[in-house]
C-alpha cells in the first residue's frame, strides 16, 4: 500500500468507515452507560418508594392511643376568671392567621354564664361561656384552619356545632359555637 497519494500527500492509514466506525461505537457505549445509570437510580427510587410505603403503611396501622381527661381532673387548671376582651382579641387573631381577614359579616357574641353543653354536671364553680362566630369565608379550607387554630389554643374550647353552607360562588356561609371554661373561685 502507498503511503503517499498522486499529489504526494500523506496517506492515513484509517479511512471515513473506520472513524464512522468508532463513532457509533462511542455513541452506543454511552447510550448504553446511560441507559444502566438510570435504571440504577430508578431502582434505588423504587427501593425507596418501597420503604416510604412501608413506613407510612406502620404508621397508619399503628393506632396511637389518646387520652382524654375528665374535666373533672383538669378543673383546677382551669382559669379563676373569663376575660372577654381577651378572647375576642384571640378569635381575631386566629381569624387572620387562618386566611380569613376579608370574611365578610364577621360576628362574634359572647353569652356568660350559660348552661353545660355536657350530659353530666359538673362542681358548680365552673362557669359556662358560650361563643357564637358567623362569617361569609371566601374558601372551605380557611374554615378548617381555623377551627384547627382554635383546637391548637392554650385556653380549653369545645366545639359544639359547625354549620357550614357553600354558596354558588364558592363561598361557605359559617356558624359556629364553642364554649370556653373558668373555675369562678376566689384563691
Amino acid at each position: 500500500m502507498r503511503k503517499v497519494d498522486v499529489f504526494g500527500k500523506k496517506l492515513t492509514r484509517f479511512s471515513i468507515f473506520v472513524w464512522i466506525a468508532v463513532f457509533f461505537i462511542i455513541i452506543l457505549t454511552g447510550y448504553f452507560l446511560i441507559l444502566h445509570v438510570h435504571r440504577n437510580q430508578l431502582d434505588a427510587l423504587a427501593q425507596e418508594k418501597l420503604l416510604m410505603e412501608r413506613q407510612i403503611d406502620s404508621i397508619l396501622s399503628s393506632q396511637e392511643e389518646e387520652s382524654f381527661n375528665n374535666v373533672e381532673d383538669i378543673i383546677q387548671y382551669l382559669p379563676n376568671t373569663f376575660n372577654q376582651n381577651q378572647t375576642a382579641v384571640e378569635m381575631e387573631l386566629l381569624r387572620n392567621l387562618s386566611g380569613l381577614a376579608d370574611a365578610g359579616n364577621y360576628k362574634i357574641s359572647f353569652t356568660k354564664d350559660t348552661s353545660s353543653p355536657f350530659s353530666k354536671s359538673l362542681t358548680p364553680t365552673v362557669k359556662f361561656v358560650s361563643i357564637s362566630i358567623s362569617m361569609t369565608a371566601p374558601n372551605v379550607e380557611s374554615v378548617f384552619t381555623f377551627i384547627r387554630n382554635i383546637q391548637n389554643q392554650n385556653n380549653i374550647y369545645y366545639i359544639k356545632s359547625l354549620n357550614m353552607s357553600i354558596n354558588s360562588n364558592g363561598t361557605a356561609s359559617v356558624q359556629i359555637i364553642l364554649y370556653t371554661f373558668y373555675n369562678d373561685v376566689v384563691i
